[in-house]
């Protein structure tokens, strides 16, 4: 149990880590934005006071105002009316790493799995590769398949797909239940649908977004203003659905022996 736990586990502990260094990076940006915004009067009125009697150090610092008093302006602009600028690469860095961080998982799933072949059959799936079993080349092209297929499959049966099901339905073959709140479920769409907006529509809404995530549709053809509380709702479901998927491996039969007999996945209904 526990090299299961460190090969499924501790990565989704990685995950966090990067999560929040994402998050407070751009906290620190914003902030130093701010600060630049308030120094050059600081600077000026230190420039003007009694303290600085060296002419050297009271041009050097003029000049410092000055150079400031350009950041000062420069910041202000982008705080005001292009704070995207800042927030839209956070955001798609944000869902990058999930993303990432659910292929390391699959592909350790693939790697490890004793009953790999069992599995994929159960599934009704049946999957060659020429590559040499075992080796993460190997995984990766089982896994890009097994993706495929099974939006494929779902695709067919549902009609529009939901990242949430896809990794659901994928997590399934491992006999691994992922649950998590269906309020929260929907931000996690909302946040996908608006970062493809942002990769491949400079943020703006479009239909398609629009037709996977009801909320947006007032917004098409508009970009998603980024004090929307649906941000702040998307980051918050974001974090919490990466826990649900350590709780989903604790109550697998990867780690049957992890939690009490009587003991209950918090994300289920």
């Amino acid at each position: 149990m526990r090299e299961a736990v460190k090969i499924l586990i501790e990565p989704i502990k990685a995950t966090w880590a990067e999560l929040a260094k994402q998050a407070n990076t751009t906290h620190l940006i914003i902030k130093l934005l701010n600060y630049s915004i308030r120094t050059p009067y600081y600077l000026n009125k230190l420039s003007e006071s009694s303290i600085i009697d060296n002419g050297a150090q009271a041009l050097e610092l003029t000049q410092l105002a000055d150079e400031s008093l350009i950041l000062g302006k420069a910041s202000s602009l982008i705080l005001k009316g292009n704070s995207e600028s800042v927030l839209y690469p956070f955001l798609v860095s944000y869902w990058s790493v999930v993303e990432c961080s659910f292929d390391d998982l699959m592909i350790r799933l693939i790697m490890n799995d004793e009953n790999l072949n069992q599995k994929l059959n159960n599934a009704g799936i049946a999957i060659k590769s020429d590559l040499q079993v075992g080796t993460e080349l190997w995984a990766s092209e089982i896994y890009g398949k097994l993706g495929r297929k099974t939006r494929s499959k779902l695709e067919k049966e549902e009609g529009n797909v939901s990242e949430f099901k896809k990794h659901r339905a994928l997590l399934k073959i491992f006999e691994i239940n992922l649950e998590f709140d269906k309020n929260k479920v929907v931000h996690i769409e909302e946040f996908n649908q608006i970062r493809n907006c942002i990769l491949h529509n400079q943020g703006v809404i479009d239909n398609k977004a629009a037709n996977t995530c009801p909320n947006l549709k007032s917004m098409v053809g508009q970009k998603i203003r980024i004090d929307d509380e649906i941000f702040v709702n998307c980051v918050d479901s974001v974090r919490d659905y990466t826990l649900s998927w350590m709780f989903a491996l604790i109550y697998s039969p990867y780690l049957v022996d992890a939690m009490k007999k009587d003991s209950k996945n918090p994300y289920s209904a």
